[in-house]
Order: C-alpha cells, then structure tokens, then sequence
C-alpha cells in the first residue's frame, strides 16, 4: 500500500473517517469482521492465521500465527505453554534457559 503524498509534498495524516468504529459484532456464523483501522495497525493480511487467548483476567486476545519456519524456540515453547491455563504469564525463558544449560 502506497502512502498518500499532498500536493505540496506532504504527507497526510492518517484520520478515522466518520463513522467508522474500532468495533465489530459477531454474525450467526460466528464470524467477525476486523476493522480496517486495526488490520492496518496491525499488519495482518488476507490468508493469516490467527490465535484468540483468554487471558487471567478474562480480556480475549487474538495473535497472528507465525509459519512454522518463522518460529523461534521461544514462540514454540511459548505456544506450548499458553496450554497450561496455570502457566505463569511472567516467566522468563532466558534465566531457564541459563540454568538448565548453565550458561
């Protein structure tokens, strides 16, 4: 997507037009339409995958999938992990990995 320039060689500022909410409502297919607001924010794109979470304090996250070939040890072990509903949310995989391999 290219940026818009003015004439005077500015560019303009990205504004929410009038009418447009940061909002969605669920179908009766269970579908529901990102906003473009936040698809651009969040540079998510046609054919990606995503992940919904529910987090401890009930907020519903949705996370974009990395391709299996984007994917760190961390996001791995991390995918893994968010299985365990009793997995602490601030733990620090480089002190683990330290000492496990005592480096």
């Amino acid at each position: 997507m290219t940026s818009k320039v003015k004439a005077n060689g500015e560019p303009s500022v990205a504004r929410q037009r009038k009418g447009r909410t940061s909002t969605s409502r669920i179908s009766s297919k269970h579908q529901v339409t990102v906003p473009v607001d936040i698809l651009r924010a969040s540079g998510l794109r046609d054919g990606d995958v995503v992940t919904f979470l529910i987090t401890r304090d009930g907020a519903i996250e949705m996370r974009k999938e990395l391709a299996v070939r984007e994917r760190s040890w961390q996001d791995m072990l991390s995918a893994l992990a968010n299985c365990a509903s009793d997995f602490p949310h601030n733990f620090d995989w480089e002190k683990e990995r330290s000492a496990a391999w005592g480096e």
